[in-house]
């Protein structure tokens, strides 16, 4: 049988081509070639012109979105810088404060009295607004004088960090504290500090002076910024002392992210305190660990840009839909111009297209000249490539591979024709494709004559038809199966109500035998001829068995068993009554599979199978038994019934003799049907 080849149709382009080449060679390539160029270079040139102008207006959207990125820079870094200098200038004018009061009171304001030292301070705090209060801290923690009165039993500072810094660090310098709550006002402040030393440069206490927030507050508040724009004030560790706009909930709390530089000037950064995409310029607070953050919503930044960026676009829009416009009156002009040549070419289109919608390939055959065409569906049906050349009769039949029964039923066909035979060429042929599938095609063609009956001319078409060939054996395949299975189903039910009525009478001949042997005597001859008489019903008991288990109306044991064991159990059986001239090799490698079944089935038809291989050998041969293992990949139909895929057991049992004659080879699931002479047997015993 053949295989089936599905051939793919010829690509659209290639239809094309051939439809214009076929078009321009009756209308005159000259004119059809000029009216093609012109359409062609006023397209291209409006084409051109077009997306110049939106290039422009694309590298002018560039440019802006450039621009707007290196202005948000240069204002958020100016701002940032002009910030955290004031802001220095401001810490500085503390740090100076906390200096001066420490080296006045380890020279000689200890030694002064409690009201003379508090009122030194407060006279220092005056110069100073940012500062709320000044205050000495002795080594241990305690308050011990103030620019503003003390609690009468006054909080230990020992805990806080800036203290703990101070008095573990010699060289600690100025250091700047987390936000803080003071406990006597509730006013949140940060507390700049200054180590203080006595005169062996021993730790004696802290001075410390608590800046109020509102003042830095006040400070960046009468900064004019734009919508989106924010200036924060951390700690290098992300800190938040002040924000403006302010954020309550977020003072005191790290924001790591605030305080990193970016990875490059326009880079956008994920704003953890409004989740939107900001721009950032960080600048550091000189002498302090400080840093002012200055940040930009980016889509505020950008928005000029994309103001700008819109208008550019709604203008090319408008200009690029006036060019098209413009392009099209003129292309319109050119084809009313060239308004003959296009519906000879529809005319040819429609052709073209008709024959690609048939899915069939087509030639036309100049036999007197041997010139011939044909189409690339056609080249592909026959097994050749769209490009191949061929240009005559003789070189078509020497490239492509048929069947010589079909190229014999081809030639024939095609003589008869040319002779005038038949009113027209048809003929299924098989050609094999280039993947080595069989491609059943159905060519049909017409032969012109001359005045004088001569062939001149060859014109047809094929088409693939392997599909509806499969389509029929399969089919056949079918409705063999039918026929066979309705064939075995009326068997099976004729022997099935015979066997039935049969098991009735022989009921009644074994019941009433055994009331005959109650009533005579055993040595009696009488009771010999009944006992003969009950063997025999029992034989055709078992006869009906058989034959209600082809009629499968019998009941049968279904169980778990070895299939390796039964079938060497049987060959076994087997071995010793072989004739002389007959070898049996046996390959038994199914090891432990088993079955779910009934093992006399098995040990029959295992029996069967080799009591007919050696009858069928006559004298000498050899017979071959072969279990084994297999696995199916795909689904696999068979003469009776389809296998799905999966692990299976396959038996196998060959001979050296004559084979099956292939007229009766599909008659060997008869039950009834054999080859063998009177008194040799009854078939196969499938």
């Amino acid at each position: 049988p053949s295989s089936a080849c599905y051939c793919t149709g010829t690509p659209r382009r290639a239809g094309y081509i051939e439809m214009r080449l076929l078009s321009e060679r009756l209308v005159g390539v000259g004119d059809a070639a000029r009216l093609h160029r012109l359409q062609l270079g006023v397209a291209l040139f409006g084409v051109l012109v077009m997306l110049a102008y939106a290039s422009a207006s694309g590298y002018d959207s560039w440019r802006s979105h450039r621009y707007a990125l290196i202005a948000t820079h240069r204002e958020l870094g100016n701002t940032a810088t002009a910030l955290a200098e004031q802001t220095s200038w401001t810490l500085q004018a503390v740090d100076v404060l906390l200096l001066d009061t420490a080296q006045w009171y380890q020279s000689e304001g200890y030694r002064l009295p409690r009201n003379a030292i508090e009122a030194a301070l407060a006279a220092r705090n005056a110069g100073v607004p940012p500062v709320r209060q000044v205050t000495i801290v002795d080594a241990s923690g305690l308050p011990l004088y103030g620019s503003r009165p003390l609690p009468i039993h006054p909080f230990s500072v020992s805990s806080r960090s800036y203290f703990v810094a101070q008095r573990d660090d010699p060289a600690g310098g100025l250091l700047v504290s987390d936000p803080l709550v003071t406990r006597t006002t509730g006013i949140t402040v940060v507390v700049l500090s200054r180590r203080i030393d006595d005169g062996q440069h021993h730790f004696a206490g802290v001075i410390t002076a608590s800046v109020d927030l509102d003042h830095l507050k006040q400070l960046y508040q009468a900064v004019d910024i734009q919508d989106g724009t924010a200036i924060q004030l951390l700690q290098d560790d992300g800190t938040l002392l002040v924000r403006n706009p302010l954020n309550v909930d977020a003072i005191g709390r790290k924001f790591a992210a605030l305080v990193m530089p970016p990875s490059s000037p326009y880079a956008q950064l994920g704003n953890p305190l409004d989740g939107h995409k900001d721009f950032i310029a960080i600048a550091p607070i000189r002498n302090t660990h400080l840093k002012l953050a200055a940040t930009r919503v980016a889509a505020v930044a950008l928005q000029p840009w994309r103001d700008e960026t819109i208008r550019l676009a709604v203008r090319t829009l408008i200009l690029t839909l006036i060019g098209t416009v413009t392009i099209a009156v003129l292309l319109r002009q050119f084809r009313r111009v060239a308004t003959g040549e296009r519906a000879l070419r529809q005319s040819e289109q429609r052709y073209a297209l008709a024959m690609e919608g048939a899915n069939e390939g087509h030639w036309d055959w100049d036999i007197a000249s041997d010139q011939l065409f044909l189409s690339p569906r056609m080249k592909v049906l026959s097994g050749l490539a769209t490009q191949s050349n061929v240009t005559s009769h003789a070189t078509w039949l020497s490239k492509i591979e048929m069947p010589p029964e079909d190229r014999t039923l081809f030639e024939d066909r095609l003589a008869q024709h040319f002779r005038g035979l038949t009113g027209r060429f048809e003929c299924e042929y098989r050609v094999r494709q280039p993947d080595g599938n069989w491609c059943w095609l159905l060519a049909r063609g017409r032969c012109l004559l001359d005045a004088g009956g001569t062939p001149q001319r060859f014109v047809g078409s094929a088409v693939d038809i392997t599909a509806q060939k499969q389509a029929l054996i399969e089919k056949e395949r079918l409705e063999k199966q039918l026929r066979q299975s309705q064939k075995m189903e009326a068997i099976g039910t004729l022997s099935g109500g015979i066997a039935h009525d049969f098991n009735n009478i022989l009921g009644s001949i074994l019941g009433y035998a055994e009331l005959a042997l109650e009533h005579v005597p055993e040595s009696g001859t009488l009771h010999r001829y009944l006992n003969n008489v009950m063997h025999a019903t029992e034989r055709a008991k078992m006869l009906v068995q058989r034959i209600l288990g082809f009629s499968r109306s019998g009941l049968r044991d279904k169980v778990r068993f070895d299939v390796q064991s039964v079938v060497s159990e049987t060959l076994e059986l087997l071995e010793g009554s072989l004739p002389v001239g007959i070898r049996l090799q046996k390959q038994l490698g199914a090891g432990t599979a088993a079955v779910i079944g009934d093992p006399t089935d098995l040990h029959q038809v295992t029996m069967n199978l080799c009591t007919n291989a050696i009858q069928a050998m006559e004298h000498t041969g050899v017979l071959d038994v072969t279990l084994e293992r297999c696995e199916l990949s795909r689904r696999r139909t068979l003469a009776q019934g389809v296998l799905v895929p999966g692990p299976y057991v396959r038996l196998t049992v060959s001979d050296t003799g004559g084979g099956i004659p292939a007229d009766i080879l599909e008659r060997i699931f008869d039950p009834f049907f054999t080859t063998k002479g009177v008194g040799e047997g009854t078939g196969l015993g499938l």
